[in-house]
This record gives C-alpha cells, structure tokens and sequence, in this order.
C-alpha cells in the first residue's frame, strides 16, 4: 500500500513539471516567432537544453545514457550498485566474445560489455526503449560493437502479442510480457496495452537472421525466462555461461528453469541470496 501511494505521487509530480515544461515552451515559442528566423533559432536552442543525458565512469571507460525521464536516469546512475553481480560477470568475459542480452532495455548493461570489448547482440521487443537503445549505442560510438535486435524472445517464433503494463509504458519501463497477460509472479500486468509483434525463438534467431550464436547469454525479461530457454536448445550448446533472473516466486517457472539448465550440462555458479523475489542467477557449463 504504502509503495503504491509513493509510486501515485511520484507520477504527479513528473506530470506537473512536464505540464510546466510544456506552458514555458509554448510561451517562448509565442514570443520568438515575431523576430526573424525566431522558430528554427529557438528549434535548435531547445533541442540542446531537453537533450539530457547522463555519463557515469569506473577507472577505464566513460559511459553515457540519454536520460529523458525520472527512471532513464535512475537506471544509468545505478549502473554499478543495482546488481553489482551483473557487473561481476560481465567483467570477466573476455574481450571479443559474443554476448546475447535478452531484455537490453535501454542498454545499460550492453553498453558496458560493448566497451569492454564484447561483440554484443542486444535483443529488445519495447518501441518505447529500441529508441533509447539505439541512441545510446550511438552515443557510445558503439555502432560497430553493439547490434540492436528489436523483436521479442520466446519459445517459438511467430506474430502474436505484447502486453505492455501502462504504468510502465514509458523509457526504461520493464514488466511486459509476450503471448499472454502475465507478469512478474504470474500475476497479470495491471491495466496492459495489447501490441502485435514478432517473437522469435533464440535457435531461429540464430539460424535464419544468420546472427552469431551467443558464447555468453544474460537473460532479464521479467519472468518469461523459462520460454526464452525452451526455445535455445541448439543455442545452449555453445554457451559457456548464463546470468539469468529467476523468479522465486513462481515454483513452475523456477523449477523449469533449472531443469532446462542442468540437461544441458549446466550447474549453478552463485549462490542464491534470496528464496523469494526475482534474483540473478549464474551458470557456467560443466566442462
């Protein structure tokens, strides 16, 4: 309750200061428009102050997020301290590797694994954060480094339905789901917009996009991971480890997981830190 009543006027208050914004530059356009040239002077001028975004460092690189809203921000800004073990496992992923993330979002985890040397495919269904994906990868001079796939993963490839929860249809927002309304828990997404797409399987991904099969594969797609791993079971074989979120939550969902995992020939890496909630999990094939 107390979370739901925080979340309600967090949402307020970004749209009165959007509301705000949005009287200032109609005001401003008012009174340019009289002087010459005053509307693509004025055009150029707001484009750089609404242009945000946000750079972030570690002792060898520079990162940079375009950050156009309260969660984009909190995203970039967060980069090493919401899941450090993400950081760890990516760390050691030797330069050059091949790395697939499913649920990229807005690429804050590609972009650093794409600086650090990685060949990264960065896999993402949302309309709303392909857009920022890809500016980012530009942003980063990463067009070379980092490919953006926009399609959704699954067990199967076809045209069907992405269910998009409404409070969370804005950049950076997570907590979709693909062919049925079900979300994180296996609830269903509250109040969900309907948007038809493609979903394909990892092993078609990898056979008919003729796209470079993953040497590492980092799973975060809010509690569709056991359809991702149905559909890879030629994929999995070249893979020599996986992070992946596991919902503890969802006895089916986690149990499958597992099951999945271990047939082929993998075995846990870290330790679960909790027994309830989603939690990153990784596994490493058994030589």
């Amino acid at each position: 309750m107390r979370k739901t009543f925080i979340w309600k006027i967090l949402r307020l208050a970004r749209t009165f200061w959007e509301v705000l914004l949005g009287e200032i530059v109609i005001v401003v356009f008012k009174f340019v428009r009289i002087f010459p040239r005053g509307r693509q002077s004025t055009s150029r001028a707001l484009s750089k102050i609404f242009t945000f975004s946000n750079s972030i460092r570690d002792s060898e690189y520079k990162y940079e997020y375009h950050t156009p809203n309260w969660l984009t921000f909190f995203r970039a800004k967060s980069l090493f301290l919401k899941e450090p073990e993400t950081i760890e496992w990516l760390k050691q992923i030797p330069a050059g590797s091949v790395l697939w993330d499913v649920g990229a979002n807005i690429g804050t985890y590609s972009i650093y694994a794409g600086k650090r040397g990685c060949k990264v495919f960065a896999i993402e269904p949302s309309f709303l954060n392909i857009e920022l994906l890809q500016r980012n990868i530009i942003l980063n001079k990463l067009n070379n480094a980092i490919a953006l796939l926009p399609v959704g993963v699954g067990e199967r490839t076809s045209l069907t339905s992405y269910f998009m929860s409404s409070p969370n249809l804005i950049w950076g927002g997570a907590h979709n789901s693909v062919d049925k309304n079900v979300g994180a828990g296996g609830l269903p997404l509250e109040n969900p917009v309907e948007i038809k797409g493609f979903v394909f399987s990892m092993d078609d991904l990898s056979k008919f996009m003729n796209i470079e099969p993953p040497q590492y594969l980092k799973i975060d797609v809010d509690g569709l991971e056991l359809e991702v791993l149905k559909g890879g079971a030629k994929v999995l074989k070249g893979v020599h480890s996986i992070l992946i979120e596991v919902d503890n939550d969802s006895h089916e969902q986690s149990q499958g997981l597992v099951e999945i995992l271990k047939e082929s020939n993998f075995v846990l890496s870290s330790p679960t830190a909790s027994n309830s909630g989603p939690v990153n999990q990784i596994w490493i094939r058994k030589d």
